[in-house]
């Protein structure tokens, strides 16, 4: 499933499913100038020898130049996108990337298969700006955990609530535009979102300036 806007905005609410009921999960494309998944956008890229893909505004770190890569992504606190492996297989590939600023507060599951598997690949990176406080569960019950990438500009992890800023109006009002601010704020990885996925994920943290 590929979905494109070659101007303006795309923008998800509803349930997009490529679940793979006889084999691995499928492959989910929504990309743009400007991408926003909201409301309770759903991506089903499971299945069930293996997870799918799952690529919102980019492939992994932006360089994939058959995948046009969007200035702002947005995903809501109601975003969901499972690409798990059900019953056997490894964890799918998610990729959630803007060439400006990415927020991404919603959910993201890569688990491995119930009966063997490892946990699947995460990245959530703005190129520039990077303000991240969603769950990310990579875990596998048979396998090897996953690994979730940020990997921003300049990453500043803080100690205590999210950055503030970051559910700004800006994007929180269920649009992504161009002229919408990065909250003023620096690039922020909240401390209490990164405690949470103790367990749930390996994180690595990059940055092409400062950590």
């Amino acid at each position: 499933v590929r979905i494109e806007a070659r101007q303006g905005t795309t923008l998800a609410s509803g349930t997009i499913d490529a679940f793979g009921r006889d084999g691995p999960g499928g492959k989910v494309m929504l990309l743009g100038p400007r991408v926003g998944l909201i409301r309770n956008s759903t991506i089903n890229v499971s299945g069930r020898t293996g997870g799918g893909t799952a690529l919102v505004g980019g492939d992994f770190q932006g360089g994939n130049p058959d995948i046009p890569n969007a200035e702002r992504t947005y995903a809501g606190p109601d975003t969901l996108i499972t690409a798990d492996a059900i019953e056997t297989g490894s964890g799918g590939k998610v990729i959630i990337w803007a060439d400006d600023w990415t927020k991404f507060y919603g959910t993201i599951n890569a688990r491995g298969g119930a009966q063997g598997g490892d946990g699947g690949f995460v990245e959530v990176s703005g190129k520039q700006t990077l303000h991240f406080n969603g769950k990310v569960d990579t875990t596998a019950p048979h396998g090897a955990t996953g690994t979730l990438l940020l990997d921003p500009a300049t990453l500043q992890i803080t100690n205590g609530a999210a950055v503030a800023g970051d559910l700004s109006g800006n994007a929180a009002d269920g649009t992504v535009l161009a002229g919408d601010a990065d909250g003023g704020t620096t690039n922020g990885v909240a401390g209490q979102t990164l405690g949470g996925l103790a367990g749930t994920t390996n994180v690595i943290l990059e940055a092409t300036g400062q950590i």
